[in-house]
């Protein structure tokens, strides 16, 4: 039984590391999300309210096939919606036009595919 299941366990470890191609050096979104922040100059609050979704990411697997730039605007933007943050005395209410995105390299597409399942998951638990 010992001999079945480690043998078990390998099968599923070398099924792993193909699909993930071997990779071991990924970007983690929390650091760009960071550096988005400080470049929109955003409040403490609202950074704090974007890591804490970010974490939550966490909890939704698909989520996490998406490019750390993507994660990144998606907990932005959602911590933004989901806040009474008056952004307009920086940047004339740069959320109203989904373009900052583009500036961070992010697919737009991606970011709301992306909310979409955070969101689908905030709705199952």
């Amino acid at each position: 039984k010992y001999w079945k299941l480690k043998e078990d366990i390998v099968k599923f470890e070398q099924v792993i590391l193909r699909i993930i191609r071997f990779d071991f050096e990924t970007e983690h979104p929390y650091k760009l999300m960071l550096n988005y922040a400080r470049s929109l100059r955003l409040e403490k609050e609202m950074v704090q309210k974007s890591f804490v979704i970010m974490n939550d990411f966490l909890f939704v697997p698909e989520i996490l096939t998406y490019p750390p730039q993507v994660l990144s605007c998606s907990a932005i933007y959602l911590s933004y919606k989901s806040s009474d943050a008056n952004l307009s005395r920086n940047f004339g209410n740069i959320f109203s036009n989904e373009n900052w995105m583009k500036i961070f390299g992010a697919d737009e597409k991606a970011v709301f595919e992306s909310l979409n399942l955070v969101l689908d998951f905030y709705l199952e638990t």
